[in-house]
């Protein structure tokens, strides 16, 4: 099952794109293969895709390999993004508190502004956690401290905690490559920070007035879908973002893809 995110003006739409069975053992190429014929069916271009995001089937696993990697074969330009959801399923049953990051990523709407933000958090307490940690502090871990102090398995929890944050690292690693500045907050971004040929538009964007009091006033998604006529090629920049999935989890806890 295909869902699909795009920008209209005023608004992001979702929809679901397709559903297909495959009828063989999946690999990342039958997935291929099965995609490729709805696009040449309906004649549509890969190069229209910006992201695509996928869960933890062994044949979607990682940013770096599986079907993201053919993707960026056929569309070097598309990102991708890996489903949270999957990769907190292998430790979510020590730690609570990725369950709670889980559920605060799911939702329509959920943009990779969100997963960005989510992500930096739950990264920077995890270095916290640790170095808490190496003292025998653990009061962030409630279960644990009502089973005793957890100096007994110490070393355990630090190795642990260690990996972890190495795995956030590897699965979200391509958000580094999207400069968010520019779209959670232009009137502070640098238009150096952009591509050249993108700097003199961004910098009439700033300077709109009507934009700069439309992006006070409405939410973010809103306000960029509406000045993509006026502004195509930055607001084109920033849409690819606003639209990519951070998750395949978005109605309510409810998997979109399988």
């Amino acid at each position: 099952m295909v869902f699909i995110r795009w920008a209209t003006t005023g608004a992001l739409q979702e929809e679901i794109l397709y559903c297909s069975p495959l009828e063989r053992i999946i690999r990342a190429a039958d997935v291929l293969v099965n995609v490729e014929n709805f696009y040449k069916k309906h004649e549509l271009e890969w190069q229209n895709l910006s992201s695509v995001c996928t869960d933890g089937a062994p044949a979607m696993l990682g940013p770096r390999s599986g079907f993201a990697n053919l993707i960026r074969d056929l569309n070097p330009e598309a990102t991708s993004v890996h489903c949270i959801h999957d990769t907190l399923a292998i430790i979510a049953d020590m730690f609570e508190k990725l369950n709670q990051l889980n559920l605060s990523l799911q939702g329509q709407h959920a943009t990779i502004l969100k997963l960005s933000d989510s992500i930096n958090s739950f990264l920077q307490k995890i270095v916290l956690w640790k170095s808490n940690a190496e003292i025998n502090v653990f009061a962030m871990f409630e279960t644990l401290l009502s089973l005793g102090d957890g100096r007994s398995i110490n070393s355990g929890i630090i190795e642990h905690l260690s990996r972890l944050r190495e795995e956030f690292q590897y699965y979200f690693l391509d958000r580094n490559d999207m400069n968010l500045d520019v779209v959670r907050n232009p009137f502070h971004a640098k238009p150096e920070t952009l591509q050249l040929e993108l700097q003199d538009e961004f910098i009439d964007v700033i300077n709109d007035s009507t934009f700069k009091t439309a992006f006070e006033k409405e939410d973010l998604e809103t306000a960029w879908c509406n000045i993509s006529l006026s502004y195509p090629r930055i607001s084109k920049y920033v849409l690819k973002m606003l639209v990519a999935f951070s998750t395949t989890y978005l109605h309510g806890g409810k998997k979109l893809m399988p």
